[in-house]
């Protein structure tokens, strides 16, 4: 385990999950969706749950800006874009900007070009369609 108190540079920032409580349903890279017919594709991301919760409260990660939304009724419902200036990333011990894509979301709470916190709610996820009962996020450097 990395202890991340002594190694955090100052003006940095370390992203939590966009859940207050929740549960990793697919990882980063998960190989097993390209082998599911209904998928055929790496999963480049990460889900996350809320125990089987409905309703629940997407929140920011960090502080950052929102660089975009769109709002779908497709299978990638509503989609929240987040910029994160210095990140700290524990494994390289390296500060980088971050994109975050927030997508699966019924409703989003927050417009373009605002400025996030950590546990400021984005978006809504629910169970009115079988994608949108899970926050999909994908990061990019």
């Amino acid at each position: 385990m990395i202890d991340i108190s002594k190694k955090i540079p100052l003006e940095s920032q370390v992203l939590i999950y966009p859940m207050k409580s929740c549960t990793i349903a697919a990882g980063f890279k998960n190989t097993e969706y390209a082998k599911d017919p209904a998928h055929r594709f790496t999963h480049f991301g990460m889900d996350c749950d809320s125990f089987g919760a409905t309703n629940f409260e997407v929140i920011a990660s960090g502080k950052g800006t929102v660089l975009g939304i769109e709002r779908n009724q497709n299978a990638l419902g509503c989609v929240v874009v987040v910029k994160y200036p210095k990140v700290y990333i524990p494994k390289t011990g390296s500060v980088k900007d971050l994109i975050v894509r927030y997508i699966h979301m019924e409703s989003i709470k927050v417009i373009s070009g605002s400025t996030v916190s950590a546990y400021s709610v984005i978006g809504i996820v629910s169970d009115k369609h079988k994608w949108w009962n899970h926050i999909h996020v994908e990061i990019d450097s």
